[in-house]
């Protein structure tokens, strides 16, 4: 993670959304996730997850999630060596914290592997910029989790 505040606090504030919306009764179940700051020199090479800030003009986009796979595996949801978050700080609303928190939040639910939903844009997996798009895990997009690691967590 970048040492930037708004953005880390906006990292830190979804990460604990989709904690407590996946586990809200923390029954140790193994879905929590874990905020490591990593800064310097191998920030980049830190965690599962990997939440970063870029600043690019050339693209188009305010967030985007990159799967990167070990080259003796066949890609699949399941099979990846480690996700990148890229948060494009010449897109992203800097100095709007909720709708930084929306956009992590979005990002983190693509790496978890949610795909969009273009149906409804009251969920936090509609792919455009809305209003009334969520700040935080849906039902829809609750279970669509559910449906990806239930068979995992028993």
């Amino acid at each position: 993670m970048e040492e930037n505040a708004p953005f880390e606090n906006a990292a830190r504030q979804a990460i604990r959304d989709w904690n407590w919306h996946v586990n809200p009764k923390d029954n140790n179940r193994g879905v929590d996730f874990w905020f490591v700051p990593a800064v310097g020199e191998n920030a980049e090479q830190c965690g599962d997850i990997r939440i970063i800030m870029i600043y690019d003009s050339a693209e188009e986009y305010a967030g985007e999630t990159v799967n990167y796979y070990s080259h003796n595996i066949v890609p699949s949801n399941h099979d990846r060596e480690y996700v990148v978050i890229r948060i494009n700080m010449c897109y992203a609303p800097v100095n709007n914290f909720e709708e930084m928190r929306k956009i992590i939040n979005h990002e983190i639910g693509h790496a978890l592997g949610l795909a969009h939903n273009r149906d409804d844009n009251g969920t936090l997996m509609y792919p455009y910029y809305d209003r009334s798009t969520a700040y935080v895990p849906t039902r829809d997009d609750l279970n669509g989790i559910h449906a990806i690691y239930d068979s995992f967590l028993g």
